[in-house]
């Protein structure tokens, strides 16, 4: 992860598994895996309708293989895709095995580049991509029946202060794709009707729950 939101071709490199320099490294504590968590809930991966997969960056996908049981795992075709393309960068034994389902984003002139993929075709689930960060990515907006909206970013910012100083993370497929999409972000996340906006990586987020 390059630093301070500044590309850094070193940090990349070193994020797609080449050990150049010390970054972005990490361990997940005893009994904070997915499944783990999960089991805290009282939740099984049997128990799961749908699991959404936003992109295959290996901080997104090392733990799909513990929940592959879920019902549906959806992940986009353009991200698929772009994995295929781009193998330094994405480990596909981490989903090796796991039944994938892909769906394909429709031009519905909705999110910062007009596609998206309505979940149930009722407007309650929005996928919208935002592309950038990676091809596929996709924010999901949750809504209810009065029209507020929950919008889960996913690494489209990292945290509040990204869209609020429109600060890009230093990982990208596409620089000028990824702005745009941070400025859709930001322009959502002050609407009126949006009751939370929130980044996957954000540190200042406090486990919870969101009634809408």
């Amino acid at each position: 992860m390059s630093p301070n939101g500044i590309y850094d071709r070193r940090a990349q490199i070193h994020h797609m598994s080449f050990p150049l320099y010390f970054a972005n490294q990490g361990e997940i504590a005893r009994g904070a895996t997915v499944s783990e968590q999960l089991r805290l809930l009282g939740v099984e991966p049997e128990n799961l309708d749908y699991l959404l997969l936003t992109h295959l960056d290996c901080d997104h996908a090392s733990g799909v293989k513990q929940i592959r049981a879920a019902k549906h795992i959806l992940v986009s075709a353009d991200e698929t895709a772009c994995a295929k393309k781009h193998r330094i960068r994405y480990t596909a034994s981490m989903w090796e095995g796991v039944p994938l389902t892909e769906f394909t984003f429709e031009h519905t002139g909705i999110g910062p580049v007009g596609k998206s993929y309505d979940l149930f075709g009722d407007g309650s689930v929005q996928l919208i991509n935002i592309p950038g960060h990676s091809d596929g990515l996709f924010a999901v907006q949750i809504f209810n029946e009065e029209g507020q909206y929950v919008l889960l970013y996913s690494d489209g910012g990292y945290a509040s202060k990204s869209w609020k100083q429109l600060i890009c993370s230093g990982i990208a497929m596409d620089k000028e794709k990824q702005a745009k999409s941070l400025a859709w972000i930001a322009k959502m996340s002050v609407c009126k009707d949006c009751v939370e906006s929130i980044a996957n990586h954000d540190p200042d987020v406090i486990p919870h729950t969101i009634r809408l």
